[in-house]
């Protein structure tokens, strides 16, 4: 499968080491020159940075239909806009992307998508990691990463129920792009991330650490 990523996937992936599980599950990745800017900006350090530079698995890939990328654009961040031309020139690759209106837009476009907890639940049932919850509690712990108590418990059931599959997250989850804490932000019911740009947080306004919660 051809399968070509947005920039927080392999941030977070990296974050929490398990970012060979893309290559143990398609083998090759392609990320646009505009995610490998993002993980690779000096002025912002992130986890994955020295990994796309280094795996050679990991291929850097040039955009041809520049006005389809500005298009996006109008809709969505660089590297996301990038990721969606790159998957619609690579013969309908799927596409690996957090954030919600990214998710739309490539479903709108009729391409294939998944995202960090399809990623995990897929390395779950093709026996590539023992068990999600671990790796759930080093998102939360490593990355920075948050998510609302049903979305957790819908992870858990859905890594011990195979048939449940990889269908697509509900619409009332997304990837949201950190901003420092304020009180606006506590206002709103966002909360601060640890180290990483990206967290998951529902549209409503409670936001819960996974971590905390038994599911």
């Amino acid at each position: 499968m051809i399968i070509v990523s947005d920039t927080s996937p392999i941030n977070n992936l990296a974050a929490i080491d398990q970012l060979q599980l893309l290559k143990r599950l398609y083998g090759t990745v392609s990320i646009p020159e505009a995610v490998y800017s993002e993980l690779t900006d000096p002025d912002f350090p992130i986890a994955g940075a020295a990994e796309v530079q280094q795996f050679d698995w990991i291929q850097v890939r040039q955009v041809s239909n520049r006005a389809l990328v500005e298009s996006l654009k109008n809709e969505l961040e660089g590297g996301e806009a990038e990721a969606i031309a790159l998957a619609l020139e690579m013969d309908m690759a799927q596409v690996l992307i957090d954030e919600r209106q990214g998710r739309l837009v490539a479903a709108r476009l009729n391409l294939k998508y998944t995202e960090i907890l399809g990623i995990l639940l897929e390395a779950k049932h093709q026996n590539l990691i023992a068990t999600v919850r671990p790796q759930l509690g080093a998102l939360i712990e490593k990355a920075g990463f948050w998510v609302a108590e049903p979305l957790y418990r819908k992870v858990l059931q859905r890594a011990t129920s195979p048939a449940l599959g990889l269908a697509h997250w509900p619409d009332q989850y997304e990837f949201v792009q950190w901003q420092p804490f304020s009180d606006t932000a506590a206002s709103a019911g966002v909360f601060p991330a640890s180290s990483s740009p990206y967290s998951l947080s529902p549209l409503s306004t409670a936001r819960f650490p996974f971590g905390v919660w038994d599911g």
